[in-house]
């Protein structure tokens, strides 16, 4: 896709606070914009079960769950070693970047 490869074009901040990390945009942002890809390690449900039993993934809750259209195990975007700013982008309480 054209508009991934042309990266990051908005300004972002990655921050710390009180209720953890977040990410912030430095300009207005359009409605429509295209801000950035989600990255991380492509993987399937049983791998991502399998991890978190080794508790591998104890702390980690940056997955994006690729929903297989009920296939039982359907591939899992796991950005916890592997990832940029987007696995912090639904950490928030009032989420304002929609689909």
């Amino acid at each position: 896709n054209n508009v991934v490869q042309r990266g990051l074009r908005i300004p972002l901040q990655v921050f710390f606070s009180d209720k953890g990390w977040g990410v912030r945009t430095l300009v207005p942002i359009q409605a429509q914009t295209f801000v950035c890809e989600y990255v991380g390690e492509v993987c399937h449900d049983e791998e991502v079960e399998s991890k978190y039993a080794r508790e591998e993934m104890k702390d980690s809750d940056y997955l994006l769950d690729l929903d297989g259209g009920g296939v039982d195990d359907h591939p899992v975007v796991d950005a916890a070693r592997i990832g940029n700013v987007a696995r912090f982008f639904n950490h928030s309480c009032e989420p304002n970047l929609e689909k």
